[in-house]
């Protein structure tokens, strides 16, 4: 029998607008402030008032009666958009007006807060103490012995050991300095701690009970699986992927199977029809049997922590489940638009949130198209079970499409493959992972043995995440932004045709134009992003650094790597890089060192250089292997130093050999001045900085100033707040270029850098915000094209 019914009702999409107008006011609320926030409100009730009182003209009843019903939905739809509007008003203008925004950068106060989340440990730390980054809401500030009570949400980056006992619910006063947030999502500040926390009230009984069962599980499951597995299934279970590898998490993303390793509506689905069904059949009582499966689900909850994503899963799974048991899309649609803007009430941040708009669309996708997909297959043969298996697999990865590549810059091939391979144990995994969950605390030899049963299947599954990860070509890249989204709604649109399209003839010409299409959509957003005869290419590889000096039109020198293999490849097949002159290593740290082996993919390198410092060993040792194993000679470059490429000059400005193997391995990057033609009598000097800080700057400044001055430069350590003014006076850029992963946690770039190149009319581009960015030359100047928005010049 079918999961889904098979009539064909009418799906009632009647809150459908309510929903996404509320969405979309309270989006403008976070990105416009409470001022427009206010002004969207009185539109929107201005729009309604004129919509439900407008006279209707219509001649026959029923022209009368339809136009009457579409004026209810759209009146509703604007009055739910403006009650969105005005509540993201309030909080805009709380955040706006809160004692944080007003302290000065680098200067200290002391908070109380309550944490809200299980500190993280972040991760590619190499050297000092462990950082920690944790939410939590904010009760009073202390600033010069004056005290003020306060409210909203912070994000805490946390140095130290003494921070990762925390638990939720956990009342903490510590001190730290403060900056901007990030992102605009209704946080007041990002908190840099300065010191350890200070317990001021122990956390609530229930939160303290959630505790002891998740740690309860996590030593049961250590103590019973291997490494391998017992580093997956708590991800699977509750959510805790702290111990997955980057390999694993890698393997995970490629092959879209990371829904598995985080809390989603699935889990919550199949543990309350676990619940409901199993209740059911013991009590015999439908409302006994909801109303425990409800005290389930609230448990669930505090378990696998209250988190905005936890409560995210918990509305769609809740939605899904109602779908499942109705049998009946009529009713889910309703239901799932509902949560929509319930959730959006109770969190208005979540407008903003990647999660809570892929779950959404995952399960509009599985409400909507799981049912007449399930059917297409059956009427072509496919039997029921392996019909929905499919369907499910599908409609989730395809609604959900747009959104990774718009935002992702990707699209994963095996996606379907190895969700459909995994379906038949994902269920049993999750019941036995909970099972064993519940027992735990229990008795830890009984919760042995539903874990070493869910042990298997999980096992199962990460081989089939590495197997298909391992496949050749198993992501794809795609235009980020809108051309991504477009180009996946017109795959999505192809693979609808392949599966409804009763005349081959149409499908074959859907398809056609479908491919038509994507191709002339990927070629104007790549021709639109690299323009000819550019000179320096930042990339965008997130938190590390990666420049690219065009030497020909397909050549180049390279100066770092990024932190990922897979990153540094795109970017140089991208920019139509074919030849890496020489790859320069300014330091071993792995965000600069880590992407190395993708530059040699498909490439003729001609050398790789290094400094004279060589911390951390690890990546000393990483560079080494890889540069012998491709057979690529390793040059070491000094002080003094003048390389001779085509057009192009580099002289090594840094470190002193004499003092590099003292240096953090920060201040023994590799300084490097590069003099290029562009014209026949024009010359354009670069100067790329790494990561050196206070120490190597002044050296800099002390020994070699006149040779500091650049045209264009990358400014140190990711516009870390560790760069001297004067150091930045000194080379008195026309451009400054900024590499650091968009909503890093370590404040990059920071804001007293930027402030000292606006001082200097510089101009300034970032990966974070430009995405891949280029300069070249032109007849007027110079110009910065960025991957999502150009730089304006003066």
């Amino acid at each position: 029998m079918n999961t889904f019914s098979t009539d064909r009702a009418a799906i009632d999409a009647r809150l459908a607008p309510a929903a996404l107008t509320a969405w979309a006011t309270t989006i403008l609320a976070i990105v416009g402030g409470s001022v427009v926030a206010f002004l969207v409100a009185g539109l929107a009730t201005l729009a309604a008032v004129v919509v439900w009182r407008f006279p209707n003209y219509r001649k026959t009843p029923d022209d009368r009666k339809n136009l009457a019903a579409f004026r209810r939905v759209v009146a509703v739809a604007l009055m739910f958009g403006a009650t969105c509007a005005i509540a993201g008003g309030f909080s805009a203008q709380s955040i706006e007006s809160h004692p944080l925004r007003d302290v000065a950068p680098h200067e200290s106060v002391t908070v109380v807060a309550d944490v809200r989340t299980d500190p993280q440990l972040l991760r590619n730390q190499h050297f000092g103490q462990p950082r920690h980054v944790l939410r939590a809401h904010i009760v009073s500030v202390t600033q010069t012995d004056h005290t003020v009570t306060a409210s909203g949400a912070i994000t805490v980056i946390a140095t130290g050991e003494h921070w990762a006992d925390l638990l939720p619910g956990q009342r903490i006063s510590f001190t730290a300095t403060t900056r901007e947030p990030r992102r605009k999502d209704f946080t007041v500040a990002t908190l840099f701690t300065t010191g350890t926390p200070d317990t001021v009230r122990v956390p609530q009984r229930a939160q303290r009970i959630a505790y002891h069962v998740r740690s309860s599980f996590k030593e049961v499951v250590h103590r019973t699986l291997p490494a391998s597995t017992a580093a997956i299934l708590p991800g699977i279970v509750i959510g805790d992927r702290a111990e997955m590898s980057e390999d694993t998490r890698s393997a995970f993303v490629t092959t879209s199977l990371t829904h598995l390793t985080v809390v989603s509506g699935t889990h919550v689905t199949i543990v309350c029809a676990a619940v409901l069904l199993s209740t059911r059949f013991i009590t015999g009582s439908r409302r006994l049997s909801v109303l425990l499966t409800a005290i389930a689900l609230v448990w669930f909850v505090i378990i696998c922590r209250p988190e905005p994503s936890v409560l995210r899963a918990a509305a769609m799974g809740t939605v899904t489940l109602i779908a499942l048991l109705s049998g009946r899309r009529r009713h889910a649609l309703p239901a799932l638009c509902a949560a929509v803007i319930v959730l959006l009430v109770v969190r208005p941040q979540l407008a903003v949130d990647l999660g809570f708009a892929l779950s959404v669309t995952a399960t509009a996708g599985l409400v909507l198209a799981t049912p007449p997909l399930t059917n297409a297959l059956t009427r072509r043969g496919v039997p029921d079970g392996l019909a929905a298996i499919i369907a499910v697999s599908t409609a989730a990865h395809f609604a959900t499409a747009p959104i990774i590549a718009g935002v992702l810059g990707q699209f994963s091939v095996v996606a379907v493959l190895a969700n459909l391979v995994v379906a038949p144990v994902v269920t049993a995994v999750i019941i036995l992972g909970y099972l064993g969950l519940v027992l735990a605390p229990l008795s830890a030899t009984l919760a042995a043995v539903p874990i070493w049963l869910a042990g298997h299947p999980t096992s199962w599954i990460l081989a089939t995440a590495q197997w298909c990860a391992a496949l050749p070509n198993a992501s794809i890249e795609v235009p980020r932004g809108i051309p991504g989204a477009v180009l996946m709604v017109i795959v999505t649109l192809a693979a609808s045709a392949l599966i409804w399209a009763k005349r081959w003839r149409l499908l074959v010409l859907v398809v056609a134009v479908s491919v038509a299409a994507g191709w002339a959509v990927a070629r104007v957003a790549f021709s639109a992003t690299i323009p000819t005869g550019w000179v320096v290419a930042a990339c965008d590889v997130g938190q590390g650094d990666m420049f690219v000096h065009a030497t020909g039109p397909q050549s180049a020198i390279v100066i770092d790597v990024g932190p990922a293999p897979d990153l540094a490849d795109s970017c140089l097949r991208t920019l139509g890089i074919n030849t890496v002159d020489l790859v320069i290593i300014t330091h071993f740290h792995a965000d600069h060192v880590a992407g190395l082996s993708g530059v040699f993919t498909g490439r003729n390198v001609g050398a790789v250089a290094i400094g004279p410092g060589q911390d951390p060993q690890s990546g000393f040792d990483d560079v080494v292997a890889t540069a012998q194993k491709t057979g690529v000679p390793i040059m070491e470059i000094r002080l003094g130093d003048e390389v001779d490429l085509p057009a192009t000059t580099l002289r090594i400005l840094g470190p002193n050999p004499d003092l590099a193997p003292y240096l953090s391995p920060n201040d023994q990057s590799v300084v490097v001045s590069a003099t290029t033609r562009v014209e026949e009598n024009e010359s354009m000097t670069l100067l790329f900085c790494g990561d050196i800080e206070f120490e190597a700057q002044q050296w800099l400044l002390d020994h070699a100033p006149e040779a500091l001055t650049a045209d264009i430069m990358t400014v140190p350590h990711h516009g870390a707040a560790t760069t001297l003014p004067q150091f930045l006076h000194a080379v008195a850029p026309e451009i400054a270029i900024i590499s650091a992963g968009r909503d890093n946690t370590y404040g990059h770039p920071h804001t007293e850098v930027l402030d000292a190149l606006e001082s200097m009319n510089a101009h300034v581009a970032r990966t974070d915000v430009h995405g891949l960015i280029t300069v070249r030359p032109t007849s007027h100047g110079v110009q910065i094209v960025g991957e999502y928005a150009n730089v304006p010049l003066s």
